[in-house]
């Protein structure tokens, strides 16, 4: 918890608003990842139906 209080007061908040910061990151980074995940499997399925009418 240390670490965690003097990196917070080193971008000059509470300990409390750092770990919220860092909640609100974390779920932002793997809310975009869940999205690129979805769009990802969009692709592979329109490239999948797309090779299936070559045959």
């Amino acid at each position: 918890m240390k670490k965690i209080d003097i990196r917070a007061k080193t971008l000059g908040l509470n300990r409390s608003s750092y770990l919220l910061f860092l909640a609100t990151s974390v779920e932002g980074i793997l809310g975009s990842q869940d999205k690129v995940n979805k769009e990802s499997a969009a692709v592979v399925d329109a490239l999948s139906k797309i090779s299936s009418l070559g045959k």
